[in-house]
């Protein structure tokens, strides 16, 4: 029975990594096309600049949680999942747009995945 429940919380954050990664590139291939359709296409310059960064430090956030979700600790779990409950809360925000339903679903089933591991990061090592 350990060896199935080991093996059950190693599939868990490999899961949970390997989303954080896809919704990392998600996020940073939006970006890029509205920083193209707002900028090169509308010639709305200041606005597609301030609409990346903002994407750009989204993505940048989902990488490096995905990057140290690998530690165990208990200051990583709660920065994973502030990261991944505010980013549920952004794709909430505008559910009506395809991509943010896309990324509402992959952060939903980014936290099924974490919120059975919060024993397995907060217990003393």
């Amino acid at each position: 029975m350990r060896r199935r429940t080991r093996q059950n919380i190693t599939f868990r954050k490999n899961t949970a990594r390997g989303l954080l990664f896809f919704s990392a590139v998600l996020w940073l291939m939006y970006g890029v096309y509205i920083y193209y359709d707002m900028a090169i296409v509308n010639l709305n310059k200041t606005s597609a600049d301030i609409a990346t960064i903002f994407l750009f430090l989204i993505a940048a956030l989902m990488f490096v949680g995905g990057i140290i979700f690998g530690k165990k600790s208990k200051r990583t779990y709660y920065f994973v999942l502030i990261v991944v409950i505010l980013n549920t809360l952004l794709a909430l925000s505008n559910l009506s747009d395809l991509i943010f339903l896309i990324f509402f679903i992959i952060d939903l089933v980014i936290l099924l995945t974490l919120l059975p591991l919060r024993e397995e990061y907060t217990s003393s090592l």
